[in-house]
């Protein structure tokens, strides 16, 4: 499967991506929502990880451009921050809107669960 993840801090960027590659997962990863884009055109990808607070524009805001392509209103989102999502101000009907499938909080993400939520959106995966 292939995975476009935007994370911008480069540490956990490479654990994430490390793990999601020994699971057989193809990565794309990009700091922030700016080269985002471009790279879901490049990748194809079959499922999207996007940090909700990225430099420059949001997640939130890089999810509105995302789902405005038609082809990508079906792609699997998953939504993470280390700010809980109360707080972060992101309501279910935002969430839902924009078809994000979980919201994971980083600081109690392992990369177990990470793989479990993906297999959960994505069967095949």
């Amino acid at each position: 499967m292939n995975i476009l993840l935007l994370e911008p801090n480069r540490l956990l960027a490479r654990q994430y991506k490390a793990y999601l590659e020994g699971e057989g997962h193809e990565v794309m990863w990009r700091q922030n929502a700016q080269t985002g884009i471009g790279a879901a055109d490049e990748s194809k990808p079959d499922l999207v990880i996007v940090e909700l607070l990225l430099a420059g524009h949001s997640g939130i805001e890089f999810l509105y451009e995302f789902r405005s392509y038609g082809d990508w209103l079906n792609i699997p989102i998953i939504l993470m921050s280390s700010v809980v999502q109360e707080i972060a101000g992101v309501s279910e009907t935002a969430l839902d809107e924009l078809g994000v499938g979980a919201y994971l909080y980083k600081p109690e993400l392992t990369l177990e669960r990470l793989g479990r939520t993906i297999r959960l959106l994505v069967p095949k995966a």
